[in-house]
């Protein structure tokens, strides 16, 4: 019988060779989809952990998808009046709220390190996923010409960098961490808000939208133990042209869409 098969191989050598790499193609395949799967669980955990706010909220004419805000960095130019932070902080059921401001980077002579980039101003004294990251001592002590970088960004700690213009050095290089953060500049909100006043390349943005002083771009609010998220994002909503949406829900269809992609590529792999 062995003998029968050695010599059925031997007569149809190429298909039999087609058949062991197509087998083989297979299941690399499927190993590749696994550990693409695992990854993709973990980093959304992750995320979700290190992020730490219940609501996420941005203006209703941001352009882009919640989920693109939270999770890419994107460069995205919208905003609100920076006096929805306090007007939100007032509201019941709200333990914590902390504002950033986005602006961006230019795949142009003014910007040293390609791009674009997310440029994101966060308020030292109130952001606490960014002091968490850096460390509550080290976030508050930031030097006005310091900026911290994503894991995605493409600098290292100490490096020099020109952000519009200006010159810049990398006090640190964050850890992943399943954010638009992982493709982000951050910097003190006040130096943000300066730089992309001064730009010539903003400019049309602010002839719209008014001064960047009084401006924001999203906020990030934890809630009270128990309040019910959706309650609490009508009642931001209701605040005027704002869109809050509650973060577990926005890691859940991400999870979906990955899983989605994961079971379309097995079925192709099988």
């Amino acid at each position: 019988m062995v003998r029968l098969i050695l010599q059925s191989l031997k007569r149809r050598k190429f298909q039999a060779l087609a058949n062991l790499v197509g087998i083989a193609a297979g299941v690399a395949v499927l190993m590749a989809v696994a550990l693409f799967y695992t990854g993709v669980e973990q980093g959304v955990e992750l995320g979700r952990q290190r992020l730490g706010a219940d609501l996420l909220v941005i203006p209703n004419n941001a352009g882009l998808p919640p989920e693109t805000a939270l999770f890419t960095g994107v460069p995205a130019n919208f905003y609100m009046p920076e006096s929805l932070r306090d007007q939100v902080a007032a509201l019941p059921g709200v333990k914590q709220v902390s504002a950033q401001f986005f602006t961006q980077t230019l795949d142009e002579s003014c910007c040293s390190i390609g791009g674009p980039y997310r440029l994101i101003g966060f308020d030292p004294g109130s952001d606490w996923l960014v002091t968490a990251l850096l460390g509550e001592e080290r976030a508050g002590a930031l030097g006005e010409r310091e900026v911290v970088v994503g894991g995605s960004v493409a600098a290292r700690a100490g490096q020099e960098i020109m952000i519009l213009d200006e010159w810049f050095t990398v006090a640190q290089v964050l850890p992943p961490t399943g954010t638009g953060l992982d493709e982000s500049i951050l910097m003190p909100m006040a130096m943000a808000k300066a730089l992309a006043k001064a730009s010539p390349a903003l400019q049309e943005i602010w002839q719209k939208e008014g001064a960047p002083d009084h401006l924001i771009s999203a906020l990030l609010v934890i809630a009270e133990g128990g309040v019910d998220l959706e309650a609490l994002a009508a009642a931001v909503e209701s605040l005027g042209r704002y869109r809050a949406v509650p973060t577990l829900s926005l890691f859940a269809a991400l999870k979906e869409q990955f899983t989605f992609m994961v079971a379309v590529v097995f079925l192709c792999g099988l």
